[in-house]
């Protein structure tokens, strides 16, 4: 599809306002930081229940991501999936969307892989953060899987997922990192947290 068919699309499509549930996979499509500038009206007005976008293994960089996190703004989701696999949104671009998704006032299921997009630890302090503002959530879905992803960043989302007191499924991914031997025990007293409820 690549840019200009994908800025196109978002520009030209309308959600017609029966549609309930949407899931657009646009996998490994050479989208770029500008092929999302014309997603930010697009999910305004719909009455979507759910919403999924996969872009994986495109390059849509930060700025792609604070276009799609724009989008996200005045959306009434119950059931969020971002999969940005591989995109290099770095912490800049993981910022802005959790910033969002926090403004999400219904949300009660949300998937997100930010895996290898050199998020860093302070991209994983955002989604902790973030975490720790949707204590409605009953779907936690989470990927952060990146070889320059510590322990701070790891601790930071950890202990936002802990913070899920009705979450009934959830997953926490990742593989590939700079965690450390401390990472399994706070996994460990996190699940032991769950037991307690």
């Amino acid at each position: 599809m690549k840019d200009d068919g994908f800025n196109d699309f978002f520009k030209t499509h309308k959600i017609t306002p029966k549609l309930k549930h949407l899931r657009l996979v646009f996998v490994g499509n050479q989208l770029n930081k500008t092929s999302l500038e014309n997603f930010g009206s697009y999910l305004k007005n719909s009455n979507l229940d759910s919403f999924g976008i996969n872009l994986y293994a495109n390059s849509i960089q930060p700025d792609g991501a604070k276009y799609l996190a724009d989008g996200l703004e005045g959306a009434k989701i119950k059931d969020l999936d971002i999969d940005l696999y591989f995109n290099n949104i770095t912490e800049v671009g993981t910022e802005a969307l959790c910033q969002k998704i926090v403004l999400i006032p219904n949300l009660e299921k949300l998937s997100l892989n930010f895996d290898f997009n050199y998020i860093k630890n302070e991209g994983g302090k955002e989604i902790g953060q973030m975490l720790k503002k949707l204590p409605q959530l009953e779907e936690l879905h989470i990927g952060v899987a990146s070889k320059n992803f510590g322990y701070l960043g790891f601790k930071s989302v950890v202990d936002g997922m802990a913070t899920q007191k009705k979450v009934k499924s959830l997953t926490l991914r990742c593989g590939v990192n700079r965690v450390g031997v401390n990472g399994a025990s706070i996994v460990n007293k996190m699940l032991e947290g769950f037991h307690e409820l």
